[in-house]
């Protein structure tokens, strides 16, 4: 049931990729809500407590996306991931609890590692096994709301989206990338011998979920997934079908601690707000192509420093 306070809503990292995404949703479905934006593109820092709460104070819903969030990136700079996105969310969770705002936040699948061996898909009760920095702040983060929500009674839902991709993604992540090499005619770069698995999941759909888990319970933890997986080799074979061209590839060393195997159950997610992911990969992935063939690769929106941007960029 919608509750008819939540008007007044506050999105961190709103000119990230899920929360440019989102944003754009609710301007275009729901016009009479009023968002409000927080972000270090507007020199605003979830670490600097004074800033966050007075954005908090006032607000009846806050979704809390912002945080660093390139995997290669966190093996670099592993203190970079684990003290912003970490002290961040705290100081989120402090200020929503202290003015007594709902908070949705958005954790990752990533959380999750490798599918557990007997099991068919990564349920909300999966077992944590995160492979990089990135991963294990959001480990960290999830395990915070969840500890505050059982501490304190804070109103606190946890969403946790699976492999998005979609418009506006930074120029680093798979989709992007590749497509970016595609209409280059640089080769496709693939870690390994490219069976590794991902639920590809659509951004547009992603952020319809994330907004309906405003109305879930406090303490509730939800996945938005497709409960499909697909390999890197069949990414490529797709952009092949999609852009009617031979495709170079090459194999290159293996990721460290690579994830193996993700693939989300999204039975909660049905059950409780109705919601699935209708997009498959292969629609999903030619909207994508067309969308960013007319609008060119996005540079990262974050708010990493301006040298880690340079350093992922290389080749680009």
């Amino acid at each position: 049931m919608e509750n008819p306070s939540y008007k007044k809503i506050l999105v961190t990292g709103n000119r990230g990729f899920f929360g440019t995404n989102f944003e754009q949703y609710i301007e275009r479905e729901h016009p009479e809500i009023d968002l409000y934006g927080f972000d270090l593109k507007h020199g605003q820092d979830c670490r600097n407590y004074e800033q966050i709460e007075k954005a908090i104070k006032g607000k009846s819903l806050v979704f809390h996306f912002a945080a660093f969030t390139h995997t290669d990136t966190s093996m670099r700079y592993p203190e970079l991931f684990m003290g912003a996105n970490i002290s961040g969310t705290l100081n989120v969770l402090k200020a929503c609890t202290n003015h007594k705002v709902k908070l949705v936040y958005i954790s990752s699948s990533e959380v999750y590692g490798t599918l557990k061996p007997g099991l068919e898909k990564q349920s909300e009760d999966h077992s944590f096994s995160p492979a990089s920095p990135y991963a294990t702040s959001k480990a960290a983060c999830d395990l915070m709301c969840q500890n505050w929500y059982n501490m304190y009674g804070a109103e606190i839902v946890v969403v946790r989206p699976f492999n998005g991709y979609g418009f506006y993604q930074d120029r680093r992540k798979v989709m992007s990338k590749y497509i970016e090499y595609i209409e280059k005619g640089l080769p496709l770069q693939v870690y390994g011998s490219g069976a590794q698995k991902r639920d590809w999941t659509f951004a547009e759909e992603i952020v319809k979920g994330i907004w309906a888990a405003r109305n879930l319970p406090a303490g509730e933890i939800i996945n938005l997934c497709s409960g499909k997986n697909y390999s890197i080799l069949d990414v490529i074979n797709i952009l092949k079908r999609i852009t009617g061209r031979e495709l170079n590839v090459e194999f290159i060393e293996p990721r460290y601690a690579e994830v193996g195997n993700m693939i989300g159950d999204a039975s909660k997610a049905k059950r409780l707000l109705d919601w699935e992911a209708k997009i498959d990969l292969e629609e999903g992935l030619g909207k994508t192509y067309r969308w960013l063939k007319e609008n060119k690769p996005i540079a990262y929106l974050g708010g990493e420093p301006k040298t880690l941007r340079f350093i992922s960029n290389e080749g680009a």
